[in-house]
């Protein structure tokens, strides 16, 4: 009975210290060490492989069960230490390109990463060209700290993506090495996406893997750029798509890049079609019809919006003054959605066209403008009321007083 009381307690005692009786000896010893030699089994318990009992030899061979690191590492058991690039990349495909083998944890995942990767510029360098400083799946997803793509802690989180890119695309010397310029990163943090993606938590917001592919990683050619975009932007690349410029890619430009860039890109505004600073410019001069397409639009624009802007101005009026303008809020924004679809016409590329848009916007524009002049009509109404009356009775007052003091005297 007391062998029995003490084996519990043994038990309980190690349940309780973390002892676990699948330990491995990987864990055990490094779990011991200090430094990067222990970081390892810290970063490994934490991750998906963990969880799904993918342990260290899996990855990196041996025997796991041995007592002593000579047999641990023993060659004859497999052991290869720390895999090389090439071998990085046939390790994590020995199990993600198996779909019988993934179908067992996650029924939707994906097995075309490893088929994706051979053809992307990194998969090209590392396996054909045998060039090591290209990314591998450990230089993205981490080597031991691997997450699920949604977890915040996940290198490839959303908002985790562009730091992770730029351990290399952010490194300029090695960059250089590719005849890429490196200024990718910095470009990208200042642009409109970015804003969305940092300031706005806005996960929708496209990173690099959004536009140049996850695991097929390749930069979009002259002639998909714009099909890049419109993945997003669906109704500017149809209105492009039937515009003079699509056959643009036939000349050598790139489409959506030409007008917008490509990493820093900026948030769109009318004078891109303005006269003195416009994009356009870039391309075509004054003695071409596609200035006059261009001056016509810009005017468009910037009449609706200046009256856009009036007629607001004109309804925080009313509702300051004690009018309520519920209603002419609601087609006040009805009205600022037409102006934005008005924009978007633009990639048309017609000036006829964009007319015909902006004339929905103009319309409520001017109903608007209508309702909030007849409440600020009805204000003056009724201060002139107020005045009235209030005279009046001012004057009743002294004529009371002076009827008093002639009763009195």
């Amino acid at each position: 009975m007391k062998t029995r009381t003490i084996l519990i307690l043994i038990a309980l005692i190690s349940f309780g210290l973390g002892v676990h009786a699948d330990e491995t000896s990987c864990e055990i010893c490094h779990s011991k060490l200090k430094g990067r030699l222990s970081q390892p089994v810290t970063q490994w318990k934490n991750s998906i492989h963990q969880q799904n009992d993918i342990n260290c030899a899996n990855c990196h061979g041996g025997d796991p069960s041995a007592k002593n690191m000579k047999a641990a590492h023993s060659r004859s058991k497999g052991w290869i230490g720390k895999p090389g690039p090439i071998q990085i990349v046939k390790l994590c495909g020995t199990c993600h390109a198996n779909e019988s083998f993934m179908k067992k944890y996650d029924p939707n995942s994906r097995t075309d990463q490893l088929k994706n990767y051979m053809t992307s510029n990194h998969g090209i360098n590392i396996m054909k060209k045998e060039d090591g400083r290209a990314a591998t799946c450990a230089s993205c997803h981490g080597a031991h700290d691997v997450l699920k793509a949604m977890n915040p802690r996940s290198h490839v989180y959303p908002e985790n993506v562009v730091d992770t890119c730029a351990k290399c695309h952010g490194d300029k010397k090695l960059m250089a090495q590719f005849d890429i310029s490196g200024n990718e990163v910095a470009d990208y943090k200042s642009s409109v996406h970015a804003t969305a993606l940092y300031k706005k938590h806005d996960l929708s917001a496209p990173t690099c893997n959004d536009c140049h592919g996850n695991h097929g990683a390749a930069p979009p050619g002259a002639a998909s750029v714009e099909k890049v975009c419109g993945t997003c932007h669906v109704m500017n690349q149809k209105l492009f798509d039937e515009s003079p410029h699509k056959e643009w890619d036939e000349i050598g430009l790139r489409g959506c890049v030409e007008c917008h860039s490509n990493h820093a890109i900026k948030p769109p505004t009318d004078a891109m079609l303005s006269t003195d600073k416009g994009v356009c410019l870039n391309c075509h001069d004054s003695t071409e019809p596609a200035f006059k397409t261009m001056e016509a639009m810009y005017k468009t624009l910037t009449g609706l919006e200046t009256k856009l802007m009036e007629t607001r101005e004109m309804v925080n009026n009313a509702a300051e003054k004690g009018m309520l303008m519920d209603d002419a809020m609601l087609k006040l924004q009805d009205a600022k959605t037409a102006y934005i679809k008005s924009r978007t016409a633009t990639h048309k590329f017609s000036s006829d066209y964009l007319d015909h848009i902006a004339k929905a916007a103009l319309v409520d524009v001017t109903n608007i403008q209508k309702l909030a002049k007849e409440r600020l009509m009805e204000v003056t109404k009724r201060r002139t009321s107020f005045y009235w009356f209030g005279g009046l009775f001012f004057i009743l007052l002294i004529l009371l007083g002076l009827k008093i003091r002639s009763m009195e005297k």
